[in-house]
């Protein structure tokens, strides 16, 4: 990170459109991560019809490709800064963007500042945060990142933990920033923290006046090597079942509520200065009332996860799987519902090598094998897969921090 001064910020932020530049009297820090990097990715061993009533089982006519290409995941860039308020209370802020390194676009979205960017106040009973963020139950869990470069990556855990693995929705995915949101953050207590979030997104949906809503909470416990979580998250009309059934029909939300959620523990120990392992345990439910006859109603499984980490002098060694259930499932009007073939498994491999503190060439690989109908994506590159194919991933880069 770097501190820029006053000459330097209002060049920096004025080409990017902000007039308060030049009357800014807040201590600014200029930062971000770049790592772009060359990927070749295989999918193979699709399905040709799955047995979950649940799963989507549209064949794709590319069932089985394979290609080479750059991807920059989630390079970032961003400015945030404090000011003294007195009385120990700050105004905070921050600015983040994606940043495509490889085309000099802003990353997969076509919002500016589409990344964790806010403003709120912090002092001594905590702090209050307005804007678009991580939720809690991202933040807290799932915290040990591979190799540095796991964000947006296919080596991420997120799918396999934080999904389920029918259809392509991601509307109720408990890995995301939310918008509109309200965030609190408790001070560090003898090793405790609470957080909670309310959002109240915009839907894009049809539906008559759904009103969605999303609230998660957490606490977390860091003393010494030991770091421990539990965080839960409620999301209200975001329809993440019937958004994902096979027929337009069973997608038609008219008339529905929805009521999805998921619990979460995660414990992390750091055995030596040079090795670290984290393991997550989670359980997630999707759940709906007010539809028809054959209509999605219920869906539940659990999901799990472990990542060893160990450095050896300049070099770092990171391996991870993740595993999620094929779960239970019910339909409305007791119709005979199925959950057949829908759990997944991910296995990823890496090596990284510092050429300095903020610099670095790493490698990474990962498998990622589907049940006959399940569709869990980690595709870095632009893609669909019909159910049951299997991801294969291999990738070289370079990162760089500032």
């Amino acid at each position: 990170m770097k501190h820029v001064k006053k000459a330097g910020l209002v060049a920096v932020v004025a080409a990017f459109g902000l007039p308060w530049a030049a009357q800014a009297e807040t201590s600014v820090t200029m930062y971000g991560k770049l790592y772009p990097q060359i990927v070749y990715g295989k999918v193979s061993g699709a399905s040709d019809a799955g047995t979950s009533s649940l799963s989507n089982q549209a064949r794709l006519d590319n069932a089985s490709y394979s290609g080479t290409g750059m991807a920059s995941s989630n390079s970032k860039f961003g400015l945030k800064g404090s000011e003294d308020l007195g009385g120990n209370l700050k105004a905070i802020f921050q600015l983040e963007m994606n940043v495509g390194v490889n085309d000099g676009s802003g990353g997969s979205s076509s919002s500016m500042w589409n990344r964790n960017t806010f403003v709120g106040l912090q002092g001594d009973l905590g702090t209050i945060k307005f804007g678009q963020m991580d939720t809690p139950y991202k933040e807290l869990g799932d915290s040990l990142s591979f190799l540095g470069v796991s964000s947006g990556n296919f080596v991420a855990n997120s799918t396999i933990l934080s999904k389920h693995g029918f259809g392509t929705s991601s509307a109720s995915s408990f890995h995301l920033r939310r918008s509109n949101a309200i965030t609190y953050e408790s001070p560090k207590v003898n090793g405790f923290q609470f957080l909670a979030q309310y959002s109240k997104n915009t839907p894009d949906f049809t539906a008559d006046d759904p009103k969605p809503w999303v609230f998660s909470t957490g606490v977390l416990y860091e003393q010494g090597p030991l770091y421990l979580a539990l965080a839960y998250e409620y999301h209200k009309n975001l329809y993440g079942g019937s958004r994902n059934m096979p027929t337009s029909a069973q997608r038609d939300l008219t008339g529905k509520e929805a009521k999805d959620s998921a619990v979460r523990v995660t414990a992390g120990y750091r055995f030596t200065k040079s090795t670290r392992a984290e393991a997550n345990f989670a359980h997630l439910r999707l759940k709906e009332s007010g539809g028809p006859v054959g209509d999605f109603e219920s869906y539940r499984h659990n999901t799990w996860s472990l990542n060893i980490q160990h450095k050896i002098g300049a070099a770092t060694l990171q391996a991870s799987y993740a595993q999620a259930t094929a779960g239970s499932c019910t339909l409305v009007g007791d119709v005979e519902c199925s959950t057949s073939g829908l759990q997944g498994r991910q296995f990823n491999i890496g090596a990284s090598y510092a050429l300095s503190k903020r610099t670095f060439v790493y490698a990474i690989a990962s498998k990622l094998i589907n049940g006959e109908s399940a569709r869990f994506n980690t595709l870095s590159l632009d893609g669909d897969i019909s159910p049951g194919a299997d991801i294969t991933q291999v990738a070289v880069g370079l990162a760089h921090s500032f």
